[in-house]
């Protein structure tokens, strides 16, 4: 009588699992996001932002549009023992777009530093043209590690003179201030983590920033994705997420404290992606859209504020 082979399991179960973790092995991916940075690189930065604020109080609403386009050229001056680039940035050109009610409607002011000079110029228009011609060409130092933290920034002092020229309203004043760098090339152009990362892995950014309405904390999750084609190029996918808290607001004259104090954020939505080719080890793309709602109370009425705004981003390296 032939003998029936024996069903060992235990050794189905050891050989099933050896079989899993090889193929997880292979199937993980690592990465470690860097920053190539070489002395005397050179890079083309383009950032578009387009914020849209729509305040509504005792069923009177409103509504202020700006968008902003401006491109630099970055110039790798030097690169120390520990990837710290000391880069300084060029402003190239600048448009920007208001549309706001006046008195009498709606009121659109638009202006390009690029663009050929109008026959019929309006005043406006004009002197925030001066004001933003007078940026063109003036250089921003600033020290970024090859993760892409922005650790310094320095204005020379013609250009600080020029910003502190250009009107309050515009854009372009509050951006091309240390902070205000540091938070549009933190929204499209994030920190990356200290350690290599697998796919599906996630890190935190935490950042404490201030502008005209209080302190603030920005918590921003950034996923690697993995690797998939982008512009027709094998890229690494970010997905970026955020949550923003109030820390503390501004005073304001027409608020006793007790009143400041009752500044709410009611929603917020942030995501986006981001874009990194890590052949070349640069961020090639990004694009993030955040949405804000607050409230505040005025005398005896609630000031809702909806704040909507998208940030991208494009680098080329200048071959």
């Amino acid at each position: 009588m032939k003998k029936q082979p024996v069903f060992n399991l235990r050794a189905v179960l050891v050989i099933f699992l050896l079989a899993s973790i090889c193929a997880g092995r292979a199937n993980a991916q690592t990465t470690s996001l860097r920053w190539k940075f070489a002395k005397s690189d050179q890079f083309d930065i383009a950032i578009e932002q387009t914020t849209q604020l729509e305040t509504e109080a005792d069923l009177v609403k409103q509504n202020i549009e700006t968008s902003s386009a401006v491109t630099f050229r970055w110039l790798v001056q030097e690169l120390d023992a520990k990837g710290i680039a000391q880069i300084d940035m060029v402003i190239q050109s600048v448009q920007l777009k208001v549309t706001m009610p006046v008195s009498n409607g709606i009121r659109t002011l638009e202006v390009d530093t690029a663009a050929p000079p109008e026959a019929k110029p309006d005043v406006q228009e004009t002197e925030m043209l001066q004001n933003l011609q007078a940026l063109l060409g003036k250089t921003i130092r600033i020290q970024v590690t090859d993760r892409g933290e922005i650790i310094s920034v320095d204005l020379d002092a013609a250009t600080k003179e020029s910003l502190r020229l250009a009107p309050q309203s515009m854009q372009i004043r509050q951006m091309l201030t240390d902070d205000g760098l540091r938070e549009l090339f933190a929204s499209g152009a994030p920190m990356f983590p200290e350690n290599e990362i697998k796919t599906g892995e996630s890190w935190t950014v935490v950042k404490d920033f201030a502008n005209p309405a209080g302190q603030f904390r920005r918590e921003q999750k950034l996923t690697w994705m993995g690797n998939e084609t982008y512009d027709n190029v094998s890229q690494e996918k970010i997905d970026v997420t955020a949550r923003l808290s109030l820390l503390s607001p501004a005073p304001s004259p027409a608020l006793s404290n007790e009143l400041a104090t009752k500044l709410a954020i009611k929603s917020q939505n942030t995501a986006g992606t981001i874009w990194f080719d890590s052949e070349k080890g640069m961020i090639t793309a990004g694009a993030v859209k955040s949405t804000l709602v607050t409230e505040s109370p005025y005398r005896d009425k609630a000031i809702v504020t909806r704040i909507t705004s998208q940030v991208e981003l494009k680098v080329s390296r200048v071959k």
